[in-house]
């Protein structure tokens, strides 16, 4: 009987502890907040640069709208034929005037997996990913090449 006992006390004291590697309950119901990044270039630059950003990492734009300081792309289909999954990663990109010379942008990663019972798509924002460092860094020397170049390609 004490055996039982035990094996409670120590299920009981695991399952209330937890595990701290897992993200905790407010946390994964909590909406995913944005990457963001101010870059030192006015709103229109930030623009062209967020969709050539988007390009160089082989992002198709889907949608772009200048004054309302919208981008948004998605990535080609990746199969993954050992477990049967198509995957898909579309990114939202904000961009928000501070002043005349800085824009803030805000990056939004989603991941669309549809298995192998084609039971429908699932999308996921994703809190952290490579995507979201890669992005941001090649978007950094966007802006600069916009900056150097006299007139801009659009």
């Amino acid at each position: 009987m004490s055996r039982f006992f035990l094996l409670l006390g120590l299920t009981l004291t695991f399952t209330l502890t937890g595990c701290d590697s897992l993200p905790s309950m407010s946390e994964r119901f909590s909406p995913v907040p944005p990457h963001t990044r101010v870059l030192a270039a006015d709103h229109r630059t930030a623009f062209y640069a967020a969709q050539r950003a988007l390009k160089a990492i082989d992002f198709v734009v889907t949608k772009a709208a200048l004054a309302q300081g919208i981008v948004n792309g998605r990535s080609g289909i990746r199969d993954n034929e050992a477990f049967g999954e198509h995957r898909q990663y579309t990114m939202e990109i904000r961009l928000n005037d501070i002043d005349d010379k800085h824009t803030e942008v805000a990056v939004l990663l989603h991941e669309q997996v549809e298995g192998e019972l084609h039971t429908g798509a699932t999308d996921q924002v994703l809190r952290e990913h490579g995507l979201y460092d890669s992005y941001l860094e090649v978007l950094d020397q966007a802006v600069r090449d916009e900056l150097a170049s006299p007139e801009p390609d659009r």
